[in-house]
């Protein structure tokens, strides 16, 4: 734990302000112990998003429910269904898919979902959209389907899944705390975890993990190329091996956003210091174990598709035909731009089955932090790093709308701003970490100010949001707040109350420990050097 003197906590005799003290015993602390109170943080928020949000609430959640019990009972590819595939699943996992009742209807409070009807731990046939997905995230996820007989298998699940994307958000703030110039992209690290990326890492879900793999992977390209340091290149490489190699298996376009991930750090190398890097063996052998990871992905979909054998009753139904099937890759990529801002609002906070979006003044607290960023990269930025910007705000606009492009006339507009999240958070996390490669002169009280306004509004936002979607689930949104508490019609395990006063004192604590991370380092950033490019020598 981070020990903290009691004189940190009053000023002393010298009049000093105590969060100066704070600020040099914090940074100091090591790496382990910022991994593990980020770890906790991070997953006590995402298990209270779990344990707040109905069963079958996340998009899609019923499918990967369903894919997860499956492939743990040795299922990994079920005969091909009219829409998906047929495998066996506890009865208590099949039935998700009929307690969606609420889906789509925001007005609908949760108290409509049905109980499961006969046994709930029977093996049933049932179907599921997921069938020829990748099975690795599904492997890791799925089983505690095998351990519980009844639907806190559910919850267990997004536990666990929680959980284990919490933690290579962890990693990457341990990363992070490595660095000399660490205030701003801290910052920027909690600016890209929107209300949205709690919310789906609290459902049974693939979108969190390529989330938070791919975000980690960045930030270990970045320690490494802008942050040299000998004692901890394979630490970070062992990350960047890990991250990049479950996120690029955890859905269909992931290893798109890790070629991002991987190779837009480079732009700060030079020649000489790439192949300086390319001479180790631990990025020999990371380079070699993405490769194999990243084949495994790009093979898996063919495969799949050429051993899924057809059921009897296959295409008696006819599956979905979604919007705009048919039209040119050109009205898709036409309509994915012209759609970006309303995009961006599902990445910062639409909840549900997309039925909940969140108050416009967190739209505005997020458009406020995202465009203070945007606007610092595009007033101080220059060379490589604004190269480097430049490269993630393009790869952010352009790569989702070409891939809606190319889809487009066999499968219609499926795109939402989740999908883009990889890319969202390499932009606002990748613009913070460039800003470090500039010096900025603020009195000190202006860079304090900032960073606590910043973490403050955050923090307000995620809390709003929560409330927002849990009055949604107990009451519906046409209720008064009042009758929220007073009355309401749905509540989730433990009770309304102690899960609300959970979730604020879990907020509070994240925003208190980053006012003692960031604010404090950048009142002493001032005196520190740009961090230098990596030299062939640290890597010896």
């Amino acid at each position: 734990m981070i020990r903290l003197s009691i004189n940190a906590l009053r000023k002393s005799a010298t009049g000093r302000n105590p969060l100066i003290y704070l600020g040099r015993t914090l940074p100091q602390a090591s790496a382990r112990q910022a991994f593990v109170v980020s770890w906790v943080l991070l997953s006590l928020i995402s298990l209270l998003w779990s344990i707040a949000t109905p069963i079958a609430a996340s998009p899609d959640e019923p499918a990967h429910a369903v894919k997860a019990a499956a492939v743990v009972r040795g299922e990994f590819l079920g005969p091909l269904a009219s829409f998906g595939s047929y495998v066996d699943v506890p009865r208590y996992v099949a039935w998700t898919s009929s307690q969606a009742c609420y889906a789509r209807q925001p007005a609908v409070s949760a108290d409509c979902i049905p109980d499961v009807k006969g046994n709930p731990f029977t093996t049933i046939l049932t179907t599921t959209t997921a069938g020829q997905y990748n099975p690795i995230y599904y492997i890791l996820v799925g089983w505690p389907s095998l351990l519980f007989r009844d639907s806190t298998g559910i919850f267990a699940m997004r536990f666990v899944s929680g959980i284990l994307s919490s933690l290579f958000l962890a990693l990457g703030v341990m990363m992070i705390s490595t660095w000399r110039r660490r205030a701003v992209p801290l910052a920027a690290y909690a600016i890209a975890l929107t209300p949205m990326f709690f919310f789906l890492n609290g459902a049974v879900n693939p979108n969190t993990l390529e989330i938070a793999g791919t975000l980690a992977t960045f930030v270990g390209m970045l320690s490494i190329v802008l942050h040299p340091d000998r004692s901890l290149l394979v630490s970070r490489a062992v990350v960047v091996i890990v991250a990049a190699s479950l996120a690029v298996n955890s859905r269909g376009l992931s290893f798109v956003w890790i070629a991002v991930a991987l190779f837009a750090p480079l732009v700060f190398c030079s020649r000489q210091e790439l192949f300086g890097l390319l001479k180790t063996r631990v990025v020999r052998l990371a380079i070699g174990v993405i490769g194999i990871a990243t084949a495994i992905a790009l093979i898996w979909i063919p495969v799949a598709a050429a051993l899924s054998v057809p059921s009897p009753d296959a295409g008696s139904v006819p599956a979905p035909v979604y919007p705009l099937t048919g039209a040119s890759p050109l009205t898709g990529f036409t309509i994915m731009i012209s759609q970006l801002p309303s995009q961006v609002n599902e990445m910062v906070g639409y909840f549900g089955w997309i039925d909940t979006a969140a108050p416009q003044g967190v739209y505005a607290i997020w458009f406020m932090l995202m465009g203070s960023l945007v606007v610092a990269a595009l007033i101080v930025l220059r060379g490589r790093a604004a190269i480097f910007a430049l490269i993630l705000g393009g790869a952010f606009v352009l790569l989702p709308a070409l891939a809606q492009a190319s889809y487009i006339r066999t499968g219609g507009f499926i795109w939402q701003g989740r999908y883009t999240l990889p890319l969202f958070v390499m932009l606002l996390f990748g613009i913070g970490a460039a800003l470090t490669r500039v010096e900025v002169k603020l009195p000190t009280f202006s860079s304090r100010r900032l960073m606590l306004v910043a973490l403050v509004a955050w923090g307000i936002g995620q809390i709003v949001c929560f409330v927002v979607v849990l009055r949604r689930y107990a009451v519906g949104v046409g209720e008064s707040y009042l009758s929220f508490i007073t009355d309401p019609k749905w509540q989730p395990p433990g009770g309304l109350v102690a899960v609300l006063v959970l979730f604020g004192v879990s907020i509070l604590a994240t925003v208190l420990v980053g006012v003692l991370w960031v604010a404090p380092s950048a009142m002493t950033e001032r005196a520190s050097k740009t961090a230098t490019p990596i030299l062939p020598s640290a890597l010896r």
